[in-house]
């Protein structure tokens, strides 16, 4: 709103200058003014909302990251947790039969800690792919920010070169 008073007091003040005379003049850049200012007004609107969006954005990937985490957590205790489930089930099963210290129950043992490991190794790499995911959206999200805001700053700076006759005068110097 403060944009909008400075933009009519202003354009008043310019167009009070102009070829229609003080009084026509003053109105009509009021009204400019008024005009451009409102733009102004709304665009840092917009502005502030893109930032609490970006913020939001922000937030939600901490939430989503802290949330993959719990689960990988989670799974990896899984894992292990079978894990040793299968080793005492070989073990005892061994025990039962006879074969306590054979080769076949190492191996057995090696192969379940090894597809653990690999379980485990599978699911660091889901998390650190799904983080950089999410890091590529924030920035995505950070450049659409900038880019609204460098296309504010040409939509205003269009409209001051538009009211003040640019165009046109440009046409004139070029003729």
């Amino acid at each position: 709103m403060p944009f909008l008073v400075v933009g009519a007091v202003a354009g008043g003040y310019l167009a009070g200058a102009g070829l229609l005379g003080a009084s026509i003049g003053v109105l009509g850049g009021a009204v400019l003014g008024a005009t451009l200012g409102a733009s102004v007004d709304a665009r840092i609107s917009q502005q502030k909302a893109l930032k609490q969006q970006q913020a939001s954005y922000q937030k939600q990937f901490q939430l989503q990251q802290t949330q993959a985490n719990i689960q990988q957590v989670r799974a990896t205790r899984v894992a292990i947790r079978q894990q040793r489930l299968a080793q005492a089930q070989m073990l005892n099963q061994a025990y039962q039969t006879g074969g306590a210290g054979s080769s076949g129950l190492s191996g057995g043992i090696a192969s379940t800690i090894s597809q653990t490991g690999g379980r485990i190794g599978e699911l660091n790499q889901t998390v650190a792919m799904n983080t950089k995911i999410g890091e590529a959206g924030l920035q995505a999200a950070r450049y659409g920010t900038d880019a609204a805001t460098y296309g504010a700053i040409g939509d205003i700076t269009e409209t001051i070169f538009g009211s003040v006759g640019g165009y046109q005068k440009i046409g004139k110097l070029l003729a």
